[in-house]
């Protein structure tokens, strides 16, 4: 909830108009207190890339794991 069509039209928008994935810019908006994020869905969106980031560290984890095992 908090994550609607127009919330993510105005950051697929922004991220297009930046040339940076929607990822990259959501997470540039939150550091910076960007505009097209308002205060309603600001924290909603935090806990999105909070979740994001956890999972790429778990994936990395697990490709290292898998790696090591192929040597």
């Amino acid at each position: 909830r908090g994550r609607g069509a127009s919330s993510v039209g105005a950051l697929a928008g922004e991220a297009t108009k930046r040339g940076r994935s929607l990822l990259q810019t959501l997470r540039e908006g939150l550091e910076s207190g960007a505009s097209f994020l308002t205060t309603a869905n600001r924290k909603k969106f935090a806990q999105f890339v909070e979740l994001i980031t956890t999972l790429q560290g778990e994936a990395a984890v697990v490709v290292e794991s898998l790696a090591a095992s192929d040597e």
